[in-house]
């Protein structure tokens, strides 16, 4: 992907407030070889490992401990139905991302917030032309937590809830806002709906069933 002269403008503007090569790489679709080169060719300062991490992009990696916690659960679910892990690659961790809408901007912060994250929540032009709000985070601990519950890479026609969270009512919660619609049906009753794989939305129908009996 070329990246074109106001892109290349961004770059520069970001990474010289603190955003770090691998998540502005992530946002705009390029290797970090790519940011790195973009960044020398503008004549900007590179700064080291050591002087990144002192920059404080942290996070929270017991984030996603104790799925028995709420929000926790919650966003586990939403992870699977609207969020993205990468498979590693070149020996880089995976990023653990969420984009949304750009009217969703507060909840991808409130999802950063979790985590404990000091990363900027940016902003994307997608290819349908409106704008996105994402955050992405690199952590090979969120993401092997985040694969014990069943949010893998290239998860798409693999959802499947583990650890007991096909049970637990926010894990819904997060999984609907994320794959979720209400609608009606013929006789104009309210129905509420989910989409993913066959594994996933079998086990939202058992839960449904176990609370309604239908």
């Amino acid at each position: 992907m070329k990246l074109n002269e106001l892109q290349i403008e961004k770059i520069s503007a970001e990474y010289k407030k603190g955003e770090t090569n691998s998540n502005l790489a992530s946002r705009f679709n390029v290797s970090p070889t790519a940011i790195h080169k973009v960044l020398v060719k503008m004549g900007v300062e590179v700064r080291s490992r050591s002087e990144t991490s002192r920059k404080g992009n942290e996070v929270n990696e017991k984030a996603f401990d104790n799925p028995n916690k709420k929000d926790t659960a919650y966003w586990i679910g939403h992870i699977m139905a609207d969020g993205n892990v990468t498979s590693p690659r070149e020996g880089r961790s995976p990023v653990v991302s969420l984009e949304l809408q750009g009217d969703d901007t507060k909840h991808v912060r409130n999802f950063a917030k979790f985590l404990g994250a000091s990363h900027k929540v940016g902003e994307k032009n997608r290819t349908d032309g409106r704008r996105s709000a994402y955050v992405g985070l690199r952590s090979q601990v969120l993401a092997d937590k985040l694969a014990s519950y069943g949010v893998i890479a290239q998860k798409t026609g693999n959802q499947q809830a583990k650890k007991g969270l096909d049970k637990s009512p926010e894990f819904w919660k997060g999984y609907i806002d994320g794959n979720g619609s209400i609608g009606k049906d013929k006789s104009g009753s309210p129905i509420l709906s989910v989409v993913g794989s066959e594994a996933i939305v079998r086990q939202f129908s058992k839960f449904s069933k176990s609370l309604t009996g239908k």
